[in-house]
């Protein structure tokens, strides 16, 4: 069993930055990776890091425009999917100049660990 996979999959198809709608499914697929990882190597701790909206991935519209009907479908199976596997799985939005880092951009991350050890998240600096 390996010890840590860290993940920060393309996040320019969820990011409100980008300013446009997604256009690469399979861009915005790019985080099943993670879960292809963990099925063959099973890793204790799985950390990813992306923008807060890839808590609303979920499939699109023919136009590529998110369905609101099924915001956050993608998101919530991606979990699930983790879940099932034995994996304790957390995830929280959290500000970069909380910990020291000279930006108020806020990110997402989510920790997954199957080692029965607890989540910790770091206390803000």
């Amino acid at each position: 069993m390996s010890s840590l996979l860290w993940a920060s999959p393309d996040c320019k198809h969820f990011s409100k930055a980008k300013g446009g709608k997604p256009v690469s499914k399979r861009v915005r697929g790019l985080a099943w990776v993670v879960v292809k990882w963990a099925k063959l190597v099973r890793p204790r701790i799985i950390c990813l890091e992306n923008v807060e909206e890839f808590q609303t991935w979920g499939p699109l519209l023919p136009d590529g425009t998110i369905n609101p009907k099924a915001k956050g479908l993608m998101f919530r199976a991606y979990v699930g999917w983790l879940r099932r596997r034995g994996y304790a799985v957390e995830w929280r939005e959290l500000r970069a100049c909380d910990y020291g880092a000279p930006t108020i951009r806020k990110r997402l991350f989510l920790v997954a660990r199957c080692d029965g050890q607890p989540i910790v998240w770091p206390a803000p600096t």
